[in-house]
């Protein structure tokens, strides 16, 4: 599955592509444990509010922290609960909402399963309490639910089910998919920054060859990403380079290409494009940052955007 295919199943639209790009953050799918059979569990902050003096109110406030709680229905791509009366308690939402174009696929075609817990969290009521909406929240989250709204947070745990009960065609793997929205996710993280290279002649005109794809095809992501890691360490991140701007081939490596075309190259580009200072040693995040523009370039590069 390609990336614009995983853009196809999760039915992303350019609206959506740009409250996504806005919600970025990196931890959305990483997998938080595994259980006795080695699948992997992926735990997602969601949570429950409801307007004051409405009946889905009351029974998210009589909700105690650590009850379980069961989805009712698929309306579209969000999920209904009920308690264990099967009382109505409303839509679960989520911090990205976006997250639901990867899980209501999967549920429905019976390839996952879900456990949904409220939050027991004594410095929040016990996870249960009346909230304000702060600045930062959406204009579409404020005009659903009011400025004022009883929450429950809930601990929303995602796994993929065992493949011998996943009979669907698209043989959808959590792992894939996710994998997928997160590489979608990153390339949105430097969308500004790969606008103002591609105004740039120079940086422009480098482009993946095919010699270059074959060899990523043979040494797979990671190694690259490792090698990636090295050239930036060993290449770019000291404080004293004596070659510094001579030191990137103009080919050789698919890494080495990213560095042209992104301006990682030598701290001179480095500074003018990321505004990251010379003379000083690359601290760890810096190096991170680094290798992720070289890979969000290559996978797209890769890919043929």
């Amino acid at each position: 599955m390609n990336l614009q295919q995983a853009k196809e199943l999760l039915g992303i639209n350019q609206d959506d592509e740009r409250e996504i790009k806005r919600k970025y953050h990196n931890s959305l799918v990483k997998p938080e444990s595994t259980d006795g059979k080695g699948q992997r569990i992926y735990h997602f902050k969601a949570f429950l509010a409801a307007p004051p003096q409405t009946v889905e109110s009351t029974r998210i406030a009589n909700l105690q922290p650590g009850e379980y709680l069961y989805p009712r229905a698929f309306h579209g791509n969000q999920i209904q609960l009920m308690n264990k009366e099967r009382q109505i308690l409303g839509y679960l939402r989520m911090e990205d909402e976006h997250l639901y174009f990867c899980i209501i696929p999967l549920l429905k075609r019976h390839a996952a399963q879900v456990k949904l817990l409220v939050k027991s969290d004594d410095a929040e009521e016990k996870g249960i309490y009346r909230s304000k909406y702060a600045g930062n929240s959406s204009a579409s989250d404020r005009s659903r639910i009011g400025n004022h709204a009883t929450k429950a947070d809930i601990d929303f745990y995602f796994r993929l089910e065992d493949e011998s009960y996943n009979s669907t065609d698209l043989n959808l793997k959590i792992e894939e998919l996710l994998s997928e929205y997160e590489k979608y996710l990153q390339q949105g993280r430097f969308s500004d920054l790969f606008q103002r290279l591609a105004r740039s002649n120079f940086r422009s005109r480098f482009h993946l060859k095919e010699k270059d794809r074959q060899y990523i095809q043979e040494k797979g992501m990671d190694t690259i990403r490792s090698h990636a890691r090295d050239f930036v360490r060993t290449r770019l991140a000291p404080a004293q380079i004596p070659n510094d701007g001579k030191q990137t081939p103009m080919r050789g490596h698919p890494v080495f290409l990213a560095q042209h075309a992104t301006g990682c190259c030598c701290r001179g580009c480095l500074y003018k494009w990321h505004r990251i200072p010379q003379g000083v040693q690359l601290t760890q995040n810096q190096q991170d940052y680094v290798v992720d523009v070289l890979m969000t370039w290559i996978e797209k590069e890769n890919i043929g955007k």
